[in-house]
């Protein structure tokens, strides 16, 4: 299984985190099912579970910035 990884900035302070994609469709319960979103909803809801994945890890939630290569909707 690939994994993804998304490069967080935290007020400057520059972290990462790595998960599967499987990890991300499970941990979307709400709104438009996986397979009829578009690319665009589905980056969004990746870098969303990646904040959320961070701040748990960390402690810490708020202005996070969150990147991820567009390669990760192939992983």
């Amino acid at each position: 299984m690939s994994r993804i990884k998304a490069a967080i900035n935290d007020d400057g302070q520059e972290s990462s985190v790595e998960f599967s994609l499987d990890e991300v469709i499970a941990h979307h319960h709400h709104g438009t099912a996986w397979r009829d979103m578009n690319d665009d909803d589905r980056m969004s809801v990746i870098k969303d579970y990646a904040a959320w994945l961070y701040s748990r890890q960390n402690g810490r939630a708020g202005d996070l910035s969150v990147s991820v290569s567009p390669g990760a909707l192939n992983s």
